[in-house]
């Protein structure tokens, strides 16, 4: 089945055997069915990601009725190491406080759905670490901080001595810890929130190939080779899927490139040095993020964007033993190389290439808490119970030179 993915996502295992961590992102829901020659709902969602998931499951809540397309096999790749942080992400040389959605008790938030939805996501609050490079970073993170803290935030301030304690990596200026943030299986998440959904009366279907979208009158249609699908609002929730269905918003974004890669379980002393207080950490400006996974595996990330994304000399196994030197190259276990789209400065953004139809891109680092309030307070827009007071970015074409006219990019 076509699903409109660009090409080249693909995975190494230095044993040959799943790794536990992905087993599930390769395995297709059994209950999954084709959508039917005419489908009509209130709200359609397009593609499985986080954010995805949690808009359909709270416009369910609200008593929408919603269908949900999805691809052959959930999570593959929608869901990445990023997606297991829970935390507030800043980019503050890049204008990030305009989208409102960041704000210190986002983590709260999901860490209060996951406790009073029994869901079973291994939820760990042990913190976050946010790492910058330069004078210049650290003096803007230093304002980001007291402002947060003056709004309660329990967060502080981190130098660099600080932060090679905290993780053990060397190469950051400083930083900041949020003593709130943490971690979650995001494959647990994934399957919560599809079983929360299926109460709510969300219907599932394959995603057919979308041939073309129209305006109509009091909403949307969808067309595909075997019928077309209404809806009054659509969401467009995996960039991935716009070349073939929104053209002019993939000439919106830059091809990127996501590796990440999972270490054998570290020895004693290597668990003693590396992230040894058990906190995760991000280094947003440079699209990095570590942590230590089940059984004491370094999971690691690192998403390149344009011209980057091409160099495939940049490879996130140096980076990760220039920040911990004492690991060795034969301590890799597991890598994956996943081909996407991405917003040119890296920040999030939202869409809205026609009325009532919105898309999302650039949440692939986002985090899962920020994706799960996205979906809520889209909900709430779509249902008529809340405004959306979030930024609507107009499509800008990005120049040639900048996509780099990539083989994976339409």
């Amino acid at each position: 089945m076509e699903s409109g993915f660009p090409s080249g996502n693909t995975s190494k295992h230095s044993n040959g055997e799943d790794w536990p961590v992905w087993k599930a992102l390769a395995e297709p829901d059994p209950g999954l069915t084709v959508a039917p020659e005419r489908l009509f709902a209130d709200l359609l969602v397009i593609g499985e990601s986080l954010a995805g998931l949690s808009a359909a499951l709270h416009a369910a809540r609200l008593g929408l009725d919603v269908v949900l397309l999805e691809t052959a096999a959930p999570g593959a790749p929608a869901l990445a190491i990023p997606d297991a942080f829970v935390h507030s992400p800043h980019w503050p040389e890049r204008g990030h406080g305009e989208l409102n959605l960041v704000q210190p008790d986002a983590p709260g938030e999901l860490f209060a759905f996951l406790a009073r939805e029994d869901i079973e996501a291994a939820p760990r609050r042990g913190g976050v670490i946010h790492a910058v490079s330069g004078q210049e970073q650290l003096a803007v993170t230093g304002e980001q901080v007291r402002r947060w803290r003056a709004a309660g935030a329990n967060i502080r301030l981190l130098n660099d001595a600080d932060i090679v304690f905290l993780t053990g990596a060397w190469g950051w200026t400083g930083g900041w810890l949020e003593e709130d943030g943490g971690t979650l299986d995001p494959v647990s998440l994934q399957a919560g929130l599809r079983h929360l959904c299926h109460q709510a009366g969300v219907r599932f279907h394959l995603l057919p190939v979308l041939s073309a979208l129209e305006s109509r009158e009091g909403g949307l249609q969808a067309s595909h080779a075997a019928g077309r699908i209404d809806a009054a609002f659509m969401l467009l929730a995996d960039s991935r899927l716009s070349p073939a269905l929104v053209p002019e918003l993939a000439k919106s974004l830059v091809p990127a490139r996501l590796d990440e890669l999972a270490s054998l379980p570290l020895s004693r002393e290597l668990q003693g040095e590396i992230l040894p207080f058990g906190h995760a950490a991000v280094d947003e400006i440079g699209a990095f993020h570590f942590l230590k996974g089940p059984g004491g595996h370094l999971m690691a990330s690192a998403l390149y964007r344009g011209r980057r994304a091409r160099q495939q000399k940049t490879s996130l196994e140096q980076r990760l033993y220039a920040a911990s030197p004492l690991l060795k190259t034969g301590d890799i276990l597991y890598r994956r190389v996943s081909r996407l789209l991405a917003t040119a400065d890296g920040v999030p953004r939202l869409y809205q290439p026609r009325e009532r139809f919105f898309a999302l891109a650039g949440w692939e680092e986002a985090g899962a808490a920020l994706s799960f309030r996205l979906g809520r307070r889209l909900a709430e827009a779509f249902a008529g119970t809340g405004n959306l007071d979030l930024p609507v970015d107009l499509l800008r074409p990005v120049s040639l030179w900048r996509r780099w006219r990539l083989p994976w990019f339409g």
